[in-house]
């Protein structure tokens, strides 16, 4: 089991490349599997960190998976084998549209490490200076 985050809500957690939902409010001990935790996708290269927004989670590994927390839908970007993008350092910053923006450390297509910022809504992906 590896914890991915974490807010006063949720745990998201993966074992190997299945991601789950933790509701803390259902459980006491919060660090063990449970049957009442909900399976919310499968993300391809061992998920290695993530968000949690007030509508979404957000998973970085091999690509980026979001969950629709209020549709219960997950979408995977960047995983196609021309356009596969190794991500990780998720996180938001201030200027960001808590909604529906967040970051992610990835090499572009020149093999530089840069920071991209990702709109959650339209799936606009812009790399930073």
């Amino acid at each position: 089991m590896n914890f991915i985050a974490e807010n006063e809500k949720f745990k998201v957690y993966s074992f190997h490349e299945s991601i789950y939902l933790k509701k803390k409010s259902l459980l006491n001990n919060n660090d063990k599997f449970s049957k009442k935790d909900k399976f919310i996708g499968h993300h391809y290269g061992n998920p290695n960190d993530g968000i949690i927004t007030e509508n979404y989670i957000i998973v970085s590994g091999c690509g980026i998976s979001i969950y629709d927390l209020k549709k219960g839908t997950d979408n995977h970007f960047f995983t196609d084998e021309n356009d596969r993008y190794w991500t990780n350092g998720i996180h938001q910053e201030g200027e960001d549209d808590y909604h529906t923006e967040f970051r992610f450390v990835s090499h572009n297509s020149e093999n530089k490490l840069r920071v991209f910022k990702m709109n959650i809504v339209t799936a606009e992906l812009t790399e930073l200076e």
